[in-house]
């Protein structure tokens, strides 16, 4: 499990304690990541990555990795496959792997390269 340095814990204010924790523009990770809450990437991050909660990977970011969250948003270039729930790829971004996913939102400008599986159920008419 990689170690983390420069990370950084914050409490959001809300009826609900929630966590979000953040790899700093400075940071590069190499490793596998597994953890509850959210997560924004801001750095470097290759490896293996787990989330319970939603993963950002922001503008600059660079991510080689295998990723399975509850929900991804990419605003950067990344290249791996992802298993989630939602996938939210903004106009900043360039993906290039296979998804997994229930439902996407692709902006316009963002470009895809893969193959997507996607689980849903079709109407009963069909």
């Amino acid at each position: 499990m990689a170690k983390f340095f420069g990370l950084v814990m914050k409490v959001l204010s809300s009826n609900k304690f929630k966590s979000e924790s953040v790899i700093s523009e400075n940071v590069s990770i190499s490793g596998s990541i597994q953890g509850e809450g959210d997560l924004t990437i801001e750095g470097k991050f290759s490896g293996e990555l787990e989330i319970t909660g939603k993963l950002s990977l922001v503008k600059n970011a660079h991510i080689d990795a295998n990723i399975k969250a509850k929900e991804l948003s990419i605003d950067c270039k990344m290249q791996g496959n992802i298993d989630t729930q939602s996938l939210e790829l903004l106009s900043q971004s360039s993906l290039d792997g296979n998804l997994t996913i229930n439902e996407i939102k692709i902006e316009e400008g963002a470009r895809f390269n893969g193959f997507i599986d996607m689980d849903f159920d079709l109407p009963t008419e069909i």
